[in-house]
């Protein structure tokens, strides 16, 4: 390696591309550089409970080893840089295509979407880059392409090559979302990564088929696609799914647009069951309170009552009441309220109105008020107690969004026929809502319309009568189905 740079051109810039095939399994390492690592201390893999502690230990000390082996060699090679007389004219990078799970989550390798496997390092050194400068801006590998071709003077071939990466001390990196991912027979997922604030980056992880194993916390492998989310700056284990706050949705607008589509779509009809395991990541949604019986809880024009509809009757607000507990607020405005060991419904928000969400089995919870009575299901009949058992069980999962009025100027155009018929219309590039239908949907990307009107303006549509310079119909949705979804995009014309 060191003697191409005997045959750099003398007169114009140079790049060399210089990789190793380590570190890599199986970590054989020589007699030599076992001496240097054999009595160094290191961290055993988290959440592995198929490896002995003691081989983990020795397996991470081979892994270091040749990490250290790589080190010499890079020396060697930036010694023959400074022999040149070219170092101060050299910018150097350092990183790596992938990382290795090491034994985390009882893994070894790498393709899968945990940090372990995606997340690397990336060293820069040159002229004018600020010595000892730690960045935490996520950016992407992809991003030294563009470095190196400014550094070179060089026309940008593709927009992806996108300026993450600064150069001098005072120079901030570009808050942009970083994104990654693969794609094979049998593996298919997209990563999103972006710095939403000092104490926040979060990660968003989209399946279609399903995520892959390798996160021992978060259920995976499964036979549908998986929307997982996770803010990495204070979890980068991965183990608590936030992929039912607002921050998450907004996030994956980013994803591509059928990975988007399958994901965010399936994730909202589907599988947000997934955070009953911890419901409050539910705060500020609307959700349905659903009991042991399987029906939910209703406020019947101020009377509490159980239905096994899913309507507007039966969405519950959850918001933050402070010290761990929650209000819960029917469609009416009213609260669940927990007076003298009875439940009913108030207008106040005070102590009696303040809920605790506990953890009960199969991801399920005790709803326990103020008097430390729990809410139960009697035969379809709600009422607090002081038993705890499977009658007092409820599940609490994510509600479909309320209709919303959406007005401005948006572009619609048929989309393919998806299975069993349904006829869906997409938008023409992004696949994200704007304006004040995203705010009212509190981020979601699919609103369902039993009927929309479009009113043309300046010019008539199609089947359209226009006068005035303007025209006015009622769409009605192909199927007549309720519940058909069309996604939304801005455009410059009606």
């Amino acid at each position: 390696r060191e003697a191409l740079l005997d045959i750099r051109p003398k007169d114009k810039p140079w790049v060399l591309h210089v990789s190793f095939p380590g570190p890599h399994p199986p970590f054989i390492i020589t007699e030599g550089m076992n001496e240097s690592i054999k009595t160094r201390p290191f961290p055993v893999s988290y959440d592995n409970d198929q490896v002995s502690a003691g081989e983990q230990l020795n397996i991470r000390r081979s892994y270091a080893s040749e990490i250290e082996n790589i080190d010499k060699l890079f020396k060697r090679l930036l010694d023959k840089v400074e022999a040149t007389g070219e170092m101060n004219n050299t910018y150097v990078i350092v990183m790596s295509d992938h990382g290795e799970m090491l034994g985390d989550h009882n893994l070894f390798g790498k393709m899968v979407p945990w940090e372990a496997s995606v997340h690397v390092p990336l060293i820069v050194k040159g002229p004018g880059v600020a010595a000892g400068r730690v960045e935490d801006m996520p950016v992407s590998t992809v991003s030294a392409i563009r470095f190196i071709l400014d550094q070179a003077g060089a026309e940008m071939p593709h927009p992806v090559y996108r300026a993450t990466l600064a150069k001098g001390a005072e120079e901030s990196v570009e808050d942009l979302p970083i994104f990654s991912g693969l794609s094979t027979r049998d593996i298919d997922f997209r990563v999103v990564v972006k710095k939403l604030n000092d104490t926040h980056t979060m990660k968003i992880v989209c399946c279609p088929r399903g995520c892959p194993k390798g996160n021992s916390r978060i259920p995976s492998e499964a036979p549908y696609p998986q929307l997982m989310a996770f803010n990495i700056k204070v979890d980068p284990q991965e183990t608590t799914n936030l992929n039912g706050t607002k921050e998450a949705w907004d996030l994956a607008g980013h994803f591509e647009q059928h990975y988007f589509e399958v994901c965010m779509q399936d994730a909202a009809k589907l599988h947000l069951k997934d955070n009953s395991k911890d419901p409050k990541l539910l705060i500020g949604q609307k959700v349905f309170l659903t009991s042991h019986r399987g029906e939910q809880l209703t406020d019947n024009n101020g009377q509490l009552g159980m239905s096994m509809n899913e309507d507007a009757w039966q969405k519950w607000t959850m918001t933050d009441a402070g010290d761990g507990r929650v209000f819960l607020t029917s469609h009416r405005g009213q609260q669940l309220n927990d007076q003298e060991g009875s439940a009913q419904l108030t207008g106040s928000k005070d102590e009696c109105e303040k809920w605790t969400l506990e953890k009960a089995d199969a991801g399920k919870v005790f709803i326990t008020g103020q008097s430390g009575k729990k809410l139960q299901d009697f035969n379809g009949s709600p009422k607090v107690t002081p038993s705890a058992d499977a009658w007092e069980v409820w599940t609490i999962t994510r509600a479909p969004a309320d209709p919303v009025e959406v007005s401005g100027k948006f572009s619609l155009h048929s989309g393919p026929v998806a299975a069993g018929g349904t006829h869906r219309w997409v938008p023409d590039g992004a696949s994200a809502l704007v304006g004040a239908a995203a705010a009212a949907v509190a981020g979601l990307a699919v609103i369902s319309f039993t009927r929309l009107r479009i009113r043309g303006i300046g010019a008539a549509a199609a089947g359209t009568s226009a006068s005035d310079g303007q025209a006015e119909e009622s769409l009605f949705l192909a199927s007549g189905k309720r519940g058909e979804q069309l996604l939304l995009s801005s455009a410059d014309e009606a």
